[in-house]
C-alpha cells in the first residue's frame, strides 16, 4: 500500500473528476531507483446518479486500465468480470467486482500477517475502517450461508478500495488481453519500434 488520497468533491463537479486523473497520473521514487505508477484503477459506479458519470471517465482511459466496476456478493464470483449487460460495446465497459472472495483473501492475508505491506504514513482511523466487515454465518431457508456484515459505527472506505484495488490488479490481464486480440485482428495499430542506426555501422 503506497499511499491513502482522499479527494473531496460532489461527483456532479468537473473538478472532482480532474483531481482524479491527476492522481492516477501521480509517480512516486522507487527504493531500487527510478519511478513507479498506476498500473490500473478500479472506479466504483454503483447505484447512484454518479453511474453515467463514471463510465463517461472511465471509457476514454480504458488503454490506461482505469475501469469502471460494480461490487457484487456471492463468494463464487470471480474477483474482476466485464458485465454481461454491456458486453459487445467497446464504448462502455463496466466490470463486476466479487467482493466477497477479495475480502476473504484479505482477512486471511492478514491474520497470517504476511504478504500486504502497508505505508508507515496511515493513522489508525485506516486499519479500523479495513477491518470494518466480520464473516459471519446466517441461515437461508434451514442452509447455512457465509456473508460479511458491517461491524455496528464503523465505516468502510478504505476495505472498499482495498478490495477494488485488489480487483484492479486483477483487471490488468484482461486488459492485455483484450490488447493482443485488438492487434491481431489489426496488426496495423501495433506501435513501430524505434531504430536508431549506428555512425560506426555505417563506417564499416
Amino acid at each position: 500500500m503506497l499511499a491513502h488520497t482522499v479527494l473531496y468533491g460532489p461527483t456532479v463537479d468537473d473538478r472532482i473528476w480532474i483531481d482524479l486523473d491527476d492522481t492516477l497520473k501521480s509517480r512516486w521514487p522507487h527504493p531500487l531507483g527510478g519511478t513507479i505508477s498506476v498500473d490500473a484503477a478500479a472506479v466504483d459506479a454503483g447505484d447512484g446518479g454518479a453511474y453515467d458519470r463514471v463510465l463517461k471517465f472511465c471509457t476514454p482511459r480504458w488503454n490506461r486500465r482505469v475501469f469502471a466496476t460494480k461490487g457484487a456478493a456471492g463468494f463464487a464470483r470471480p474477483a474482476f468480470k466485464q458485465s454481461a449487460a454491456l458486453k459487445g460495446r467497446a464504448s462502455q465497459r463496466l466490470y463486476i467486482i466479487g467482493v466477497d472472495a477479495i475480502k476473504s483473501i484479505l482477512f486471511q492475508r492478514l491474520q497470517r500477517a504476511q504478504t500486504i505491506r502497508f505505508s508507515n504514513t496511515l493513522g489508525p482511523e485506516y486499519f479500523e475502517q479495513l477491518c470494518s466487515e466480520r464473516r459471519v454465518i446466517k441461515y437461508l431457508r434451514g442452509r447455512p450461508e457465509p456473508r460479511f456484515e458491517r461491524v455496528p459505527g464503523r465505516r468502510a472506505e478504505t476495505l472498499d478500495c482495498w478490495v477494488m484495488a485488489y480487483a484492479a490488479r486483477e483487471g490488468c490481464a484482461i486488459a492485455l488481453d483484450a490488447r493482443e486480440q485488438a492487434l491481431r485482428l489489426n496488426p496495423a495499430s501495433a506501435p513501430r519500434p524505434n531504430i536508431v542506426r549506428s555512425r560506426w555501422l555505417d563506417g564499416m
